[in-house]
């Protein structure tokens, strides 16, 4: 299960994973958006309800608990869903903190098997510049040939950043939201 589209990493995991084969399964905040992620590679979409256990019951049906990998990208609202979606030893990957009193914990939310979780960062990814360089010039090249996609989902000038953040956290929005300097 590979979570948001297509803010941003979620659209770009799902692009890239179902490029090299992988059964993407994305979540999504609206049934707008459904398309959106099927456009960027999910073979199935799950709609997230007002019950969060729904999630969890789509995401069970779809894999029969015997996902290999979930990339969670929403955090709290999806990280239980994607455990349970997970086989025995599976890999769960957390681009967000994981929920938790300590919104910047490590801790790692019970889960219903032993999942294996995963917090990546850029230096897990790129230890030294050559490889940095490297990575950099693969993602490019993919926005270049139109491997990867990104939408600009709405400018803001400084003086409302705060309300392009209650915008993206309200899960309404699509696409980046890009702060534009000197407005």
């Amino acid at each position: 299960m590979c979570s948001p589209p297509p803010t941003g990493s979620g659209s770009i995991s799902q692009g890239l994973l179902s490029r090299r084969g992988a059964r993407v399964i994305g979540a999504v905040s609206a049934p707008g958006k459904a398309a959106a992620a099927e456009a960027v590679g999910a073979r199935h979409v799950i709609v997230r309800g007002a019950d969060p256990d729904e999630l969890t019951r789509r995401a069970l049906d779809l894999t029969g608990g015997r996902g290999d990998v979930v990339y969670d990208g929403i955090g709290k609202d999806t990280s239980e869903a994607g455990l349970a979606a997970l086989r025995p030893r599976g890999m769960s990957s957390w681009s967000v903190p994981p929920p938790g009193p300590c919104h910047r914990s490590t801790r790692v939310p019970r889960a219903p098997r032993l999942a294996l979780p995963h917090r990546p960062t850029l230096v897990d990814r790129a230890t030294d510049p050559e490889e940095l360089t490297a990575r950099a010039a693969d993602v490019f090249r993919w926005l270049r040939e139109g491997v990867l996609k990104t939408a600009i989902g709405g400018w803001y000038s400084f003086d409302r950043a705060g309300e392009a953040h209650a915008d993206l956290q309200s899960g309404t929005t699509t696409g980046k939201l890009l702060l534009q300097p000197g407005h």
